[in-house]
């Protein structure tokens, strides 16, 4: 700790403790808005898809391609959202670990279907939390599965060094799958929709998205009840941990400048 505290740190060892002072601020921040929206999921009651009406709502049903049909890059599955990386594990003289060489992501619209019927979710704005599903890592005598070698060379990349081997990449994958249970809270407005499946009781002309008055919109493929649990684990820790480690930094920037 005298080290920590000694006062003639100056340059670059000041300059990280000030960054971090503001890295806690927004740890702090985070936490709040992790809560804040855990308190509108809990005020918010389920609708049913026939039953939404204009404003603030919440929905629980089962994904189904609104026209678009869009499968993911790696593992080929129907799906209405998905997002990847493709990482390399990479060696140097400042250490080792995994570098991002390829990252992305897609949503298309689509209907949420319950017992009652359906309803739209344009899902352009949202923030979409879902586990990994899919998850591959090849290595020197191991290759990727030619869907990810087919997408790799249509990206201009390759899995192989400048000496033919393989290199060691991971690559991952998270997705809405059509079918899969969706939890959607956001905003409903009028968005007559002229191509709505044919003789299918009960689809609402409403269409749920990102609102202008009420800017949350949240999209997951887990129920309700691990959503909020999900969310006060992680609004808590981030509101601790933002505490903790900006008072750190704090007391030292204070010390360093004779106020402590």
């Amino acid at each position: 700790m005298t080290e920590i505290f000694d006062k003639n740190f100056v340059g670059a060892t000041f300059i990280f403790y000030i960054i971090f002072f503001f890295i806690g601020l927004l740890f702090f921040i985070k936490g709040l808005v992790s809560l804040r929206v855990r308190r509108l999921i809990e005020d918010t009651p389920t609708s049913t898809a026939a039953s939404v009406a204009v404003g603030p709502v919440e929905v629980y049903g089962q994904a189904v391609p609104y026209v678009l049909r869009m499968f993911s890059p790696f593992s080929k599955k129907d799906c209405v959202y998905y997002k990847y990386t493709v990482e390399e594990y990479r060696r140097s003289s400042g250490g080792s670990g995994w570098a991002m060489v390829e990252k992305g992501e897609r949503r298309i619209p689509f209907y949420i279907k319950d017992d009652s019927g359906m309803v739209m979710v344009e899902p352009d704005g949202a923030t979409i939390q879902v586990p990994m599903d899919y998850e591959y890592e090849s290595g020197l005598k191991k290759d990727p599965p030619n869907s990810v070698i087919e997408y790799l060379y249509a990206k201009g990349e390759s899995y192989k060094n400048l000496f033919n081997w393989n290199k060691t990449m991971r690559f991952r994958e998270y997705l809405i799958e059509s079918g899969d249970y969706v939890y959607v809270l956001g905003t409903a407005d009028m968005g007559l929709n002229p191509s709505k499946p044919e003789n299918v009781v009960g689809v609402n002309d409403l269409v749920i998205h990102k609102g202008k008055n009420i800017k949350t919109f949240y999209i997951s493929d887990r129920p309700e009840r691990k959503i909020l649990e999900n969310m006060k684990s992680r609004g808590l820790f981030y509101i601790y941990g933002g505490i903790a480690l900006s008072l750190f930094c704090l007391a030292i920037i204070l010390h360093y400048y004779g106020l402590i």
